[in-house]
């Protein structure tokens, strides 16, 4: 495990990777912190136009860029081009926020946190589809899953929540099938599932802030192992993560977390996980 301390003790809200770039967002803060995602040195810092208060950061391969959720007094998201000329533009979420993932079609995903419901943009920042969740989901984050490309899978579950679950819906926003259940510490249980990845095998990683952990489950939502365990004692307040599969590396940003205050980020690096599953 490798460890990337930021030089200052604000709260990570979002990392991601984008051709050996680490870029990693705080909270209350317009700057993007940019390193080496292989030799994890700082490289430089960069600021947003109009970025207040970023909520997730996540990369398009395909668009070379970044794209990040907003939720300050205007929420938005804003899309910025990684090259020699920056290119910057936003478009409005209507005052709701939340994580953000990227589609095999390029498209982007916000899993609204504020209008409980699943919305999908193009690049460009049109909105395709907008699908209604159970009443009170609250969803934190959602991927899209490229096997059969019609099922995202989702996560919920903070304090006024009833469920800690990780399910797969459809277009409809029925639940076909979920993770979890009431709050808790057993394998078959969540306490707080923030952020998720998916693997190239269809395998699910589950932060699972609260727990102080990371699971693996599989495409059918079933427990197979704890990546990173809590009795390893190695998180603390983890609530972002990115997977790059390619270079079997999973970076984790994690915070402390003194009385009800969460500061003092850093980014975790595990590697050797290309067999993880």
């Amino acid at each position: 495990m490798k460890t990337i301390t930021l030089e200052n003790d604000r709260t990570i809200s979002g990392i991601t990777v984008l051709d050996s770039m680490l870029y990693v967002v705080s909270q209350d803060s317009n700057s993007i912190s940019v390193y080496s995602a292989t030799e994890f040195q700082f490289l430089k810092h960069f600021a947003v136009d109009k970025l207040v208060n970023p909520s997730d950061i996540i990369s398009c391969k395909f668009n070379k860029c970044l794209y990040i959720c907003d939720w300050g007094k205007t929420t938005l998201i804003h899309r910025v081009k990684v090259s020699e000329e920056m290119a910057h533009f936003n478009w409005s979420t209507d005052k709701d926020f939340g994580c953000l993932s990227v589609t095999s079609e390029h498209t982007i995903l916000l899993a609204g946190y504020v209008s409980n419901r699943l919305k999908e943009y193009t690049s460009n920042g049109e909105l395709i589809r907008s699908i209604e969740l159970e009443n009170d989901f609250k969803p934190w984050h959602s991927i899209k899953l490229d096997c059969n490309n019609v099922h995202y899978v989702i996560c919920q579950g903070d304090t006024s929540s009833k469920y800690h679950r990780v399910c797969l819906i459809d277009f409809h926003g029925e639940i076909k099938n979920s993770f979890g259940g009431v709050a808790g510490s057993d394998k078959e249980q969540l306490h707080g599932p923030y952020h998720m990845a998916v693997d190239k095998n269809g395998g699910i990683l589950v932060n699972d802030c609260n727990n102080s952990r990371i699971l693996l489950l599989s495409q059918d939502l079933k427990f197979i192992k704890e990546i990173i365990t809590s009795s390893s004692s190695v998180l603390c307040r983890a609530r972002r993560m990115f997977l790059d599969e390619d270079a079997g590396r999973l970076y984790v940003a994690d915070n402390a977390r003194t009385d009800s205050v969460t500061k003092d980020g850093k980014v975790l690096v595990f590697g050797n996980l290309k067999n993880s599953a």
